[in-house]
């Protein structure tokens, strides 16, 4: 009995962490807890003031998760600026829900126009980073329950619903539904099944994703018959595609996405930031990190501007998979910017 009761205590112990303040005060946490919720648990206003750490005399990023006996230090400003990237769940900036319900306390009581503008910018953001056009944006409401575009976007902006959440929803509007039984007619119907593309009233027909656009499945898509290499699979708003179909229309096909399981996409994306040692490694440790197979890399530094530019070939299988990868990248110190290419 007092086996089990030690061997219980410890499994209690494994999941919190004890932290030290610089004066020497112990805060208990749990395990995956980050220094930003450190700042919290001190105090809600340290958090909010927050605009560093250190762990053990490091400096670490707000993300850093901090283990047992360290010693944190908070960077405090005058002011309290709290982001509203640390409510976001794929930056993973504050692990704790306390924590988090502070900092959206905090913006909650700012005016109404603030947390549309707040809104529509963490929408527009999301958009540019996964390289999507033309949205119609009344119809995303009702698939979180909310009334209007506002109410979405006031949601954005407090972290009720989060860039992932949007992603996952595009991904499921867009992609096309599997049609109803219909009446037989004289053109076969489109296939649904194992395969990742449907070919309208044709089957077994080689499909390649077209490299220049590089399509995910809730992107509209269009199909191209090649010579000799099937149909390929662009973007419907791809300027390659709309040269080819100019070219010749009568080898424009009409595709979709189809109910393939476990289906992989190569993408390419860029990451931009100021450079500095190891971005390189905490970059390339980030998309380890997610799981995701990183198929190619290329980087290349400016001398003049001290600006380094990374280009990456992933494989991910949805827009929410890329939309958390994006997210974790952006949060990197000194990266500017993590987006798909268009």
């Amino acid at each position: 009995e007092s086996a089990l009761l030690a061997g219980f205590r410890t499994d209690l112990l494994e999941d919190r962490v004890y932290l030290l303040t610089p004066a020497g005060q112990v805060i208990d946490l749990p395990r995956d807890a980050t220094v930003l919720d450190f700042a919290y648990a001190v105090h809600t206003d340290v958090g909010h003031r927050c605009r560093g750490a250190k762990v053990n005399g490091r400096i670490v990023p707000l993300s850093y998760q901090p283990a047992t006996g360290d010693r944190v230090e908070i960077l405090t400003g005058k002011t309290a600026q709290p982001r509203r990237d640390w409510i976001s769940a794929s930056s993973h900036f504050l692990t704790t829900h306390r924590a988090r319900q502070r900092v959206r306390a905090w913006f909650k009581r700012i005016d109404h126009d603030a947390n549309l503008a707040a809104g529509r910018e963490i929408l527009e953001r999301e958009f540019k980073r996964l390289a999507l056009h033309n949205i119609d944006l009344e119809s995303l409401p009702p698939k979180f329950q909310l009334k209007t575009l506002d109410d979405l976007l006031v949601a954005l902006a407090l972290g009720d619903v989060t860039a992932g959440h949007v992603a996952r929803v595009l991904h499921e509007t867009i992609a096309p539904p599997a049609p109803a039984p219909a009446a037989p007619t004289t053109r076969a119907p489109p296939r649904r099944g194992k395969d990742a593309v449907v070919i309208e009233g044709v089957g077994n027909l080689l499909t390649v994703i077209a490299r220049c656009c590089q399509p995910l499945p809730g992107d509209a898509i269009s199909g191209y018959i090649t010579r000799g290499k099937g149909v390929s699979i662009h973007r419907a708003d791809c300027a390659s595609f709309a040269r080819l179909a100019a070219r010749d229309p009568s080898r424009v096909i009409v595709v979709e996405w189809g109910g393939a399981q476990g289906a992989s996409y190569d993408i390419d994306l860029v990451v931009r930031g100021y450079d500095r040692k190891g971005l390189h490694k905490d970059v390339t440790n980030v998309i380890a990190a997610a799981n995701i197979n990183l198929i190619a890399v290329n980087a290349r530094v400016d001398a003049a501007t001290a600006l380094v530019s990374m280009e990456f070939t992933v494989r991910v299988s949805d827009f929410e998979q890329l939309s958390s990868l994006l997210g974790r990248l952006s949060a990197v110190p000194n990266v500017i910017e993590a987006r798909r290419v268009a």
